[in-house]
């Protein structure tokens, strides 16, 4: 594994063997002080005046370089040797350099260690790293954590994708260059950050901290119902199974997949509606679900996903108006397979299910009028005139004039359907015609024109307000114009909890999720 070792330095970098303390002091003077660390066995050097002390040390190199010691950096050379079975094919030094910083002061400009790290650079490559050891100063001043942070985010973005592994051992230096540092090598997992103290390697790394840095960001995602990209997150979180669970039930409800949705969290909502057998209940669980999913598109401004969505709740509103009347009116057809046929059987709205639902009940209408021809419907009379009515008048075959062969049920001809059987002015027209409102006038459809549909032309927040304004809807905005339909659609079909509309799903959920990171 091929390793580059990067080091900040600091004034203990360099150290010297105490033994040969009069020997040192004979030749570079009286550079020594060793404070309070008195046993220590090695000689450390004055902080003041400490670029003049390694100038000193640098021009005599040759007599006291038997006599240096690397206390820092020999022990990262060990550790990445021996416990990473790794090779150091580079060493980067990094030294301050702030001398042609005008406006620093001059007890700063001494503690530079750009001539220690010459002392150290020519030590390491006379002890087997020859070829292997370069200096990028930090020619700035040293208390600027943004500087110090492009200083070392270039430094990374140059050897990076050349090593196997980087390594910052980070035991010297200014505080600023420890932050910078720690900040710049987040989530970048190729790099490991070390202190050393008193010979041993201390693991400095972020992960506790970038652990919580990805779980506000999580938070933020899901505030944004963006599931996806808090799952690309997951291996921070893997350690609260709750947590994952519920993010990729949203995940998947987001998306209509509802097995594997309950699959990954058991929502009592979600629950009945995959377990419920009434059409005409599940159908109002489906727009309810339906109704939250275009919620959160509107709120993170999809406009086209969001009018894709209007076509498809127009479409469900339409089946659930015609559906909901067979049951009011206790209607139930007797159908025949063939003109000479026996009756086969009753069709009962409720028990017809979802699947293909608008040729359902193409098939239902075409069964009441194959009964109707025949006289062999069995329902309320009085109760199904109106339907009646309508099938003769519009459900005619073009070709032939006849209504038992073929019935095109189409959102138009809901529209007809709905606004037969409830009347003009029901609660049920109202909330329909609305729903139309948001997306077309007559033939202006901007659904169509869109990607969604049969167009490339791009659709934005105005143009559907605009569209309302056309159909008469004046200073309304779609947010609050789809909060009415969605609030007139619990008054009128919600009965679970007496018409009050409830809190939408995912952001009910998306507390809980937040609550838990």
């Amino acid at each position: 594994m091929s390793i580059c070792l990067i080091c900040t330095l600091g004034n203990r970098d360099i150290q010297f063997k105490k033994e040969h303390e009069q020997e040192l002091k004979n030749i570079l003077g009286d550079i020594f002080d060793n404070g309070k660390d008195l046993d220590s066995n090695e000689l450390y050097l004055k902080k003041n005046n400490f670029l003049d002390h390694t100038c000193k040390i640098l021009k005599n190199y040759d007599s006291i370089k038997n006599y240096i010691t690397l206390p820092i950096i020999r022990p990262c050379l060990d550790y990445i040797e021996n416990q990473l079975n790794g090779t150091v094919e580079k060493i980067i030094l990094i030294p301050t350099n702030q001398q042609n910083e005008n406006d620093l002061e001059d007890r700063y400009k001494k503690g530079d260690t750009f001539i220690e790290a010459e002392i150290i650079k020519r030590f390491l490559e006379e002890n087997g790293f020859k070829d292997k050891v370069v200096i990028r100063e930090a020619k700035f001043n040293a208390s600027k954590l943004d500087i110090w942070f492009n200083h070392i985010l270039n430094i990374i973005h140059n050897n990076y994708e050349i090593f196997d592994k980087i390594i910052f051992e980070i035991s010297g230096g200014v505080p600023t260059s420890k932050e910078a540092i720690r900040l710049a090598t987040l989530f970048k997992e190729k790099i490991e950050v070390v202190e050393v103290s008193g010979g041993n390697i201390n693991l400095e790394n972020m992960s506790s901290f970038e652990k919580q840095i990805i779980k506000e960001k999580v938070k933020d995602l899901i505030k944004n119902y963006n599931y996806a990209g808090a799952l690309s997150f997951k291996e921070y979180y893997t350690d609260d199974k709750k947590i994952l669970n519920l993010i990729e039930h949203l995940n998947y409800r987001l998306n209509f997949d509802f097995y594997n949705a309950l699959k990954s969290h058991e929502e009592e909502r979600l629950k009945k509606l995959m377990g419920e057998n009434n059409t005409i209940k599940k159908l109002e669980y489906l727009i309810l679900e339906l109704l939250d999913n275009m919620e959160i598109e509107l709120r993170n401004r999809n406009y086209a996903n969001f009018l894709a969505r209007v076509y498809r709740l127009e479409e469900a509103m339409g089946q659930y108006f015609v559906l909901k009347w067979f049951e009011k009116t206790n209607t139930k057809i007797s159908y025949k397979l063939s003109k000479n046929a026996p009756p086969s059987g009753l069709i009962d709205a409720k028990d017809i299910g979802v699947d293909n639902l608008n040729k359902k009940i193409e098939n239902y209408l075409r069964y009441l009028a194959n009964g109707i021809r025949y006289n062999k419907y069995n329902c309320n009379y009085s109760g199904v005139r109106k339907l009646v009515n309508f099938i003769e008048e519009n459900c005619k075959n073009t070709y032939n004039n006849t209504i038992n062969y073929k019935i095109n049920i189409n959102t138009p001809l809901y529209y007809k359907l709905i606004k037969y059987l409830y009347g003009n002015y029901s609660d049920e027209i109202r909330v329909y015609e609305k729903i139309q409102k948001m997306y077309k006038k007559d033939y202006d459809n901007l659904r169509n024109t869109t990607i969604v549909a049969h167009g490339f032309r791009g659709i934005n927040k105005d143009k559907i307000n605009n569209m309302l304004k056309s159909n008469g809807i004046e200073n309304c905005d779609i947010d609050k114009y789809f909060n009415t339909i969605k609030s007139e659609f619990f008054k009128i079909a919600i009965k679970d909890n007496n018409g009050k509309e409830e809190e939408n799903i995912f952001d009910k959920l998306n507390k809980e999720i937040v609550n838990l990171l």
